[in-house]
């Protein structure tokens, strides 16, 4: 059953749910939060989709198969997010290196391009690829 979510009572791991989509929180800073869709897994897979293991997806209440897609969305906590659930430690593991990748994938791809978290500023880049988000 759904409970509603206050941002203290969110935490990395957690699933939530918005009024059209599921998220996976990915990473949590003070009122902002790191979110990963998890959609039903489609014929054309991005090479940072992780698949959402059956006993997940079933803790969970998704039917069928499902992929926690690595594309970062930062929002603020609690608007409108209902918690549905946590992912298994071993599954956020594997999208929170997936999301990683991704994340220096594309500083790699297009170099000329800054983070747009950073396009502003001119400091020294973070080492962990999760903080150009929230820099």
């Amino acid at each position: 059953m759904p409970v509603s979510a206050s941002p203290a009572a969110l935490a990395c791991g957690d699933v939530v749910r918005t009024s059209h989509t599921r998220w996976v929180i990915m990473h949590h800073q003070g009122t902002h939060l790191l979110l990963c869709p998890l959609q039903p897994a489609g014929a054309p897979r991005h090479r940072a989709d992780v698949p959402l293991p059956w006993q997940d997806g079933l803790h969970l209440g998704c039917m069928g198969d499902y992929v926690v897609q690595c594309r970062p969305v930062r929002r603020l906590a609690g608007q409108g997010m209902q918690k549905i659930g946590t992912l298994s430690r071993s599954c956020f593991r594997h999208a929170r290196a997936a999301l990683a990748t991704e994340l220096l994938q594309r500083r790699t791809e297009t170099p000329h391009k800054a983070p747009y978290a950073l396009a502003a500023s001119h400091v020294r880049l973070p080492r962990h690829p999760l903080h150009i988000v929230f820099s």
